[in-house]
């Protein structure tokens, strides 16, 4: 999933230039950061998990996407207010980087 991981970066990296504050977690940290949850019923198994949080300082808010990895080819997105949702499937090597950054956009109610 190294192709994921520096997928994670190049989009913290452009909402960074968008002029967000981003920050990438992954499951040691989750304890740590009180505004990232980690008990949601997914409905599915899972090997590995990221999280995109984008915060806004100004409003005080936190917006949670989660990649959660399934195997080394695939992954779903969710985020906190779509946790009931369906998730969206990804196949890491056929992945459109602007397809999943509008995705991440509208899981975080970013519009």
């Amino acid at each position: 999933m190294d192709k994921l991981y520096k997928l994670l970066e190049t989009i913290r990296e452009q909402f960074e230039q968008e002029g967000w504050y981003c920050v990438l977690a992954d499951k040691s940290s989750f304890n740590q950061n009180p505004d990232l949850k980690t008990d949601f019923e997914v409905g599915f198994d899972y090997r590995d998990l990221r999280a995109l949080s984008i915060i806004d300082f100004e409003n005080r808010i936190v917006m949670n996407s989660y990649f959660y990895i399934v195997d080394d080819k695939t992954f779903y997105l969710l985020g906190d207010p779509t946790h009931s949702d369906k998730p969206i499937e990804y196949q890491i090597d056929n992945i459109d980087t602007q397809k999943l950054i509008d995705d991440i956009k509208r899981v975080i109610n970013y519009y």
